[in-house]
């Protein structure tokens, strides 16, 4: 918004309010379906650069030791809350789509996603610095 970047990739939540008001201007959605919220805004592999799909993912984690009374717990009252009508609101006036998974799913999923990046990230030569 300043001229120092050219290109960025924000949440959707973090740029509308200024791809609305003109400041920004919107290329592509990273996931692999368009938004509600902007339907005109083409996914990016729709816009040309095919087979992308990064979608922004949050969870909720917890210390390896923590009992599975208590994960499973905390992950049924989390749940509930995300089919609350006045939380699922608020995230997709956000853009997001909430979606839960149990702590089995989860790990799955962290697991792919650590491989897909590892793959990405090999494959490319990219030097991560830590």
């Amino acid at each position: 918004m300043g001229g120092q970047v050219q290109a960025s990739f924000a949440t959707f939540a973090s740029a509308i309010q200024y791809v609305r008001a003109g400041k920004l201007r919107a290329l592509g959605i990273a996931g692999s379906k368009r938004t509600a919220l902007m339907p005109d805004l083409p996914t990016i592999a729709e816009a040309g650069l095919a087979g992308y799909d990064t979608e922004l993912w949050y969870s909720l984690l917890a210390p390896a030791q923590t009992p599975k009374a208590v994960v499973d717990k905390v992950n049924a009252a989390l749940v509930a809350a995300l089919k609350s009508p006045d939380v699922t609101a608020q995230l997709a006036q956000q853009g997001f789509e909430p979606r839960s998974s149990s702590p089995t799913e989860l790990k799955a999923y962290l697991g792919k996603e650590l491989q897909r990046w590892q793959r990405v990230i090999e494959g490319n030569g990219i030097k991560v610095a830590l």
